[in-house]
């Protein structure tokens, strides 16, 4: 185990974009004492990059390519120490039950999962903000001198159980330590597994509140449940693996990195950097004693370490509490101020959801919504999800698909349905139709899906592409990639690369998409769809995914406000027509002896878009004459 303050993992690589230069200090105001008030807690960098050596740095970073980095969080008592001795398969970190903390400083330990090197420093634990907890962030905003160049991973450290106010100080914390990019990084490890007892774990979040499920949708790596009182039981182990590596993929295998960090904490390591340059003959004489002092090689490590930590330290406190104004010191000293009690959270879904999550979960059934360009493969994906041939898939320059259409199946025993949609492609008006079309599926096939699946071919995002996912989101809300999983298809093209390589390389704008869908990706080969073993593992994460989302369907009460308004004038109209609607479907039970489910279908979609054209054009009158034969109603309407 090596301790903090080894000055060989500084690093130069990552210098902050910041073009205030050197008089940094003479450029304070008010907003910058307000940012650094209280802790000036900061965010992500590598501390002290000019005490550095730069070949060091260079070959830490070519060493550190196939090494995952991972950095403990959480408050005390959590499991932390815990869940880094679980990972690493021994007792690197002390676990002692205790009331106070048992991690004091923190610890560098290191390993290997299945033959990967992994690198886990373990954090003192944070638990209310005080001005105690002080010393608890500089410590752990000093643990990025033992990386080189940062971790790819944070280690969430949570017990099972739902939000308290404690929780979300502490979330609150270490977001205004290391900016809001942290969750880009987050992997929730939920502890003391052994309180499942038999539950699934998609189960237990799926019955948590929303709250919870709302934090864990908002960091990317998702969530695993740890069981440290087994330390025998490898596959969460396993499992975490493989969610830090897909993580650590969506991010372009890059890490946490200093130009992450608020403005605040930038100007704070600087004010650092440069006290420590200014006492680095000093510190070399002090170097110097110890190794006149000390009586082995271990000793002199230990004692310098310990000197850096000490001048690191006070480095730290004079750079956060210097200002140039001396009344602006003392003021910033006393003041008890929190600086996220200020903060609004994120603005809730609306009360509607909970209703109709409640409704969604009577059913077992699993309903997905298959979505994307022409070509890309939708009705393929869907007939390989099945197991059959549910959806034409002709190869045509036209839309295959022109209205949307539900087939029914079973994956591993569970019932599903799959409504496949019309291809979309470039904004013009002749889209409307199919933007018409899919949204009316939402609501003929009530209360709606539980997964969208985007389809799209492997490769970087086009213009089409982005312009296609601006459309969706106009159609549907931000709230429809809460429910999204990114399908790509023609896996057939990997030609043996790993699909985490593949989005690896890829370029930002996918990746930054990836991060947007709740569901994460996975790879398709149509042209294999004997193998089953991806329809299972896109099993996994729809289950995942309804879980973070309680079980709960997308429905229309997430559309945009203009498109609700125009949902509340096609609803009031088809209100008023039920009569006749009623009488046209009871024709149909005397008149088809088959195919009464597909004419009801034609006679529910033509109504829909009767409806829709009024609803969209208030103004328009539209006058309908039906004569009917003998036997058949007679209609003359006027529809305002």
């Amino acid at each position: 185990m090596t301790l903090h303050g080894e000055t060989e993992s500084r690093t130069d690589s990552a210098k902050p974009e910041d073009s205030e230069g050197d008089g940094i200090d003479s450029e304070e105001d008010e907003t910058d004492s307000a940012l650094d008030s209280w802790t000036g807690y900061p965010t992500q960098d590598k501390i002290y990059e000019n005490l550095q050596d730069i070949e060091t740095s260079l070959s830490a970073s070519k060493d550190s390519q196939e090494e995952l980095r991972i950095l403990l969080l959480g408050s005390r008592g959590s499991g932390k120490s815990s869940t880094g001795n679980t990972i690493l398969s021994f007792s690197a970190f002390k676990t002692d039950m205790q009331l106070s903390r048992v991690t004091q400083i923190c610890e560098k330990a290191t390993g290997n999962i299945n033959g990967r090197p992994v690198t886990i420093i373990d954090t003192p634990g944070l638990k209310r903000s005080s001005q105690m907890e002080k010393d608890v962030t500089r410590e752990i905003l000093k643990s990025f001198s033992l990386y080189s160049p940062g971790p790819h991973v944070f280690l969430l450290v949570m017990p099972i159980e739902n939000l308290t106010n404690d929780d979300k100080s502490m979330h609150k914390l270490i977001e205004s330590m290391f900016g809001g990019s942290v969750w880009m990084y987050t992997i929730i490890v939920f502890t003391h597994g052994d309180r499942l007892e038999g539950k699934a774990a998609n189960d237990v979040i799926a019955c948590s509140d929303k709250e919870l499920r709302n934090f864990i949708h908002k960091c990317s790596g998702g969530f695993v449940f740890f069981n440290n009182k087994d330390a025998t039981n490898y596959e969460p182990v396993v499992e975490f693996l493989k969610k830090a590596e897909t993580l650590v993929a969506i991010n372009g295998k890059t890490c946490y990195m200093l130009s992450f960090y608020p403005i605040s904490e930038r100007r704070i390591r600087k004010k650092m950097e440069k006290i420590l340059e200014k006492r680095k003959d000093q510190i070399a004489l002090k170097e110097r004693e110890l190794v006149m002092q000390c009586k082995t090689e271990q000793e002199v490590e230990r004692k310098k370490r310990e000197l850096w930590r000490t001048e690191e330290d006070e480095a730290r406190k004079m750079a956060e509490n210097k200002r140039k104004p001396k009344v602006k010191l003392s003021k910033s000293l006393s003041t008890d101020e929190k600086p996220w009690e200020n903060q609004k959270p994120d603005a809730e879904k609306e009360s509607a959801y909970e209703l109709e999550s409640s409704l969604s979960s009577e059913s077992d059934e699993l309903r997905i919504m298959l979505l994307g360009a022409r070509g890309s493969g939708k009705s393929s994906t869907g007939n390989t999800i099945l197991r059959r041939k549910a959806f034409n898939t002709d190869m045509q320059l036209s839309r295959v698909t022109k209205f949307c259409e539900r087939a029914f199946g079973h994956i591993s025993g569970r019932p599903v349905a799959i409504i496949d949609t019309p291809g979309l492609n470039k904004t013009s008006r002749m889209e409307k139709e199919v933007v018409r079309e899919i949204m009316k599926s939402v609501s003929l096939y009530k209360p709606g899906p539980h997964v969208f699946l985007l389809i799209l071919p492997v490769g970087n995002l086009s213009n089409e592409d982005k312009n296609m996912h601006k459309d969706l989101q106009n159609m549907f809300g931000k709230s429809i990639w809460d429910y999204t999983i990114v399908v790509f298809t023609h896996g057939d093209r990997l030609e043996g690369k790993l699909p985490n390589d593949v989005i690896a390389s890829s370029d930002k704008d996918l990746r930054d998409f990836i991060r947007t869908c709740s569901g994460g990706f996975v790879f398709f080969n149509n042209k294999n769809p004997g193998n089953f073993e991806q329809v299972t593992k896109l099993l996994e994460k729809m289950d995942t995914l309804v879980a973070i989302n309680g079980t709960g369907c997308y429905t229309t009460s997430f559309y945009p406000a203009s498109e609700r308004k125009i949902r509340e004038k096609q609803e009031k109209i088809l209100e008023e027509r039920q009569q006749e609607i009623a009488q046209k479907i009871r024709e149909l039970v005397y008149n088809c002896e088959e195919d009464f489910e597909k004419k009801k279908m034609e006679v529910w979609r033509e109504e829909e878009e009767d409806a829709r054209s009024i609803a969209e054009n208030p103004q328009r009158r539209k006058t309908v004459n039906l004569t009917r034969t003998p036997g058949h109603l007679t209609k003359s309407q006027i529809i305002h």
